[in-house]
């Protein structure tokens, strides 16, 4: 009941601080200003228990997507879903009988290096994405950009890294769950087709994740031993505003504006 009554009051603080933002907003561009120079929205949650430890460095927002990148860059795509009131991710395993023995078997999100050819950092997530569910999955940029919560970093060489978490409808669910019946169709013959790089796809518990858990849940409950790729971990699972994120989203259920920071 506590919890409830606490959920309540945060969502009730969060919506005057939208309203009050938005008055703002509305005041700037009634001066003149445009929407693309007005200040972004900077709204993360302000009751989640660890907001105390908040960084005042965060900056950016969504839009983030819609830029085209310079130079070589990361993205990746985790889609999530809610089931009694817990946040399943699905994740996908690099092939076991892969060449390159350092990522074989083991476990990470949808994505890779960016394309240089003029595309936004949306357009080669969906690209990533695409390719490695066997063009099973496909997003909009427009959707992806507007629902997408953000975990952002930068690598000790300036590399940018982005980790989109994408919340799923049922219908979308429902086509993710079968991409292990379809593989021995699409791909068990297909080594060195770009579009079956996974071969298999398992949906595990976020928390579980986040608390590092030696064993992680899936949907049925079953508590498993994952193996994820070493970038993977270093870059998403051990990332310190991780856990900001989940909370957020297990909160208010809905894409965090905010456009995490954190230097390496």
């Amino acid at each position: 009941m506590l919890e409830k009554i606490k959920k309540i009051k945060c969502f009730f603080q969060e919506n005057k601080i939208f309203l009050f933002l938005n008055i703002i907003i509305l005041g700037l561009l009634f001066l003149g200003m445009t929407a693309e120079n007005a200040p972004s929205i900077l709204v993360s949650s302000l009751c989640v228990s660890s907001s105390k430890e908040f960084k005042t460095n965060f900056k950016g927002s969504n839009s983030k997507l819609s830029e085209i990148p310079s130079a070589k860059a990361s993205v990746g795509i985790i889609l999530y879903y809610f089931k009694d009131e817990k946040i399943y991710v699905l994740l996908g395993r690099e092939r076991i009988d892969s060449n390159k023995k350092e990522k074989a078997g083991k476990f990470a999100d949808f994505g890779g290096s960016v394309e240089l050819n003029n595309t936004t950092f949306a357009h080669n997530a969906i690209r990533e994405l695409k390719e490695e569910t066997m063009s099973q999955i496909i997003l909009h940029e427009k959707e992806l950009i507007k629902k997408g919560s953000l975990l952002y970093k930068k690598s000790a060489t300036g590399r940018e890294i982005i980790y989109i978490f994408y919340p799923l409808s049922k219908r979308q669910y429902q086509q993710a769950k079968v991409l292990n019946s379809l593989w021995p169709i699409l791909c068990s013959h297909k080594k060195d087709s770009v579009y079956c790089e996974k071969d298999q796809f398992v949906w595990l518990n976020l928390q579980d994740i986040v608390n590092q858990e030696k064993f992680v849940r899936d949907l049925n409950e079953n508590r498993k031993i994952i193996i994820f790729r070493e970038f993977f971990t270093k870059d998403c699972i051990e990332h310190p505003d991780l856990p900001i994120l989940l909370e957020s989203i297990e909160r208010f259920n809905q894409p965090i504006t905010v456009l995490f920071i954190n230097k390496a």
